[in-house]
């Protein structure tokens, strides 16, 4: 077997990998295309929840209920200057309800919610979901309407925070997007070890295009699946999910190679 066979086949399996790693590991980039310039303590993004009551259909809009445990929220912005004193974050998270029929959700403490981030500079801020938990009051987030991000660097005169990027890491998918993606996944590692066991058992030719096929397939039906979640933002796979990749890729060639030396000892032509 040639050496570009060999590195067709691992690419198939690569991919076969990242379908699946993908499955539990989402990023969440909201759309922030309306923030605005803030400050006096205002906000520069607005992003209301499929829970919210309000006029305009936000059914679509992001759901916080697809936070996890590992979850963060992990904003970048701009700042008009540089305060001279920067010893606190210029920005801060908003979980926000209000009163339903005169009294505010229970278990949550108060409408407006400050979450402080455990890291900041100039230019980012993130946030952890235990942090959001704790200022909430509940991790029951059907009752969030809101999620600001606000500035904190004083009055009128402080300098503005316009915020660039917000994203949502490692958030779940609902139940029947993991489910697909899963018998996804599974399927396409079984065309691959098929395909595999046979180009080293029989000798026959396998094409790079062959195998790209075959594996490329599943993977617009996970894709198309994934995005009918939020529709104001884009769902990513999390950047840490490459380093499984890699080993998985690794793996592959290792045993790839094995599978060549196996045939040439045993005689198998």
């Amino acid at each position: 077997m040639k050496v570009k066979k060999i590195i067709s086949l691992a690419g198939a399996v690569l991919l076969s990998a990242f379908m699946s790693v993908t499955a539990f590991a989402l990023d969440y980039e909201a759309d922030v295309s309306d923030a605005i310039p803030s400050n006096n303590w205002g906000q520069s993004v607005k992003i209301y929840t499929p829970y919210a009551n309000t006029p305009e259909d936000t059914s679509g809009n992001f759901d916080p209920m697809l936070l996890t445990a590992d979850s963060e929220v992990w904003v970048e912005y701009e700042l008009s200057e540089i305060p001279k004193r920067f010893d606190q974050s210029p920005v801060e998270l908003i979980w926000q309800t209000w009163e339903v029929n005169g009294k505010l959700p229970a278990d949550v403490i108060r409408g407006w919610n400050q979450i402080q981030p455990y890291e900041y500079d100039e230019t980012h801020a993130k946030f952890r979901y235990k942090d959001i938990v704790s200022g909430y009051g509940t991790d029951d987030f059907r009752s969030v309407f809101c999620i600001c991000i606000g500035d904190r660097l004083g009055g009128h005169n402080s300098p503005t925070v316009t915020v660039t990027s917000l994203k949502f890491t490692n958030i779940q998918g609902s139940e029947d997007e993991t489910e697909a993606e899963e018998t996804t996944g599974e399927t396409t590692a079984e065309t691959l070890t098929e395909t595999t066991t046979e180009a080293v058992t029989t000798g026959e030719t396998t094409t790079v295009a062959q195998i790209t096929t075959t594996a490329a397939q599943p993977a617009e039906t996970t894709v198309t699946t994934v995005a009918e979640t939020p529709k104001n933002g884009n769902i990513e796979a999390s950047f840490m999910t490459a380093v499984v990749i890699c080993i998985v890729a690794f793996l592959a060639v290792i045993v790839i190679v094995l599978l060549i030396v196996f045939k040439k000892n045993s005689g198998l032509k």
